[in-house]
């Protein structure tokens, strides 16, 4: 009982945090939208711009790589560390199993 009310509040706390995340994009995705307005720019040209280094200098375009490649690279690490719950659960299921080649001892 113990380890189904901690699971449980693990995960009422993710949920929790997954609406938190969700309405904190939705700010920022309306952010964006109306930055756009007041530059009247379209994502396509802002995107043109930021990859072109002919505008910025050399030592800017330079860090401007090294954070995209940080950037990218953390973004990966996230990813690779999500969990698929569907192979856990089978995992987890899976052990639970008496192997056959397993041998009975009191």
């Amino acid at each position: 009982m113990v380890i189904n009310e901690k699971l449980e509040e693990k995960i009422h706390k993710t949920e929790r945090k997954l609406i938190e995340l969700s309405i904190h994009i939705q700010r920022l995705d309306r952010e964006y939208k109306q930055l756009l307005e007041e530059l009247a720019l379209t994502p396509e040209q802002i995107k043109e711009f930021a990859e072109n280094p002919e505008n910025f200098s050399p030592p800017i375009w330079e860090q401007l790589q090294k954070e995209k490649k940080l950037s990218e690279e953390k973004l990966n690490l996230a990813l690779n560390n999500v969990r698929d719950a569907n192979n856990t659960n089978k995992i987890l299921s899976e052990k639970g199993k008496v192997q056959q080649h397993w041998l009975f001892v009191r």
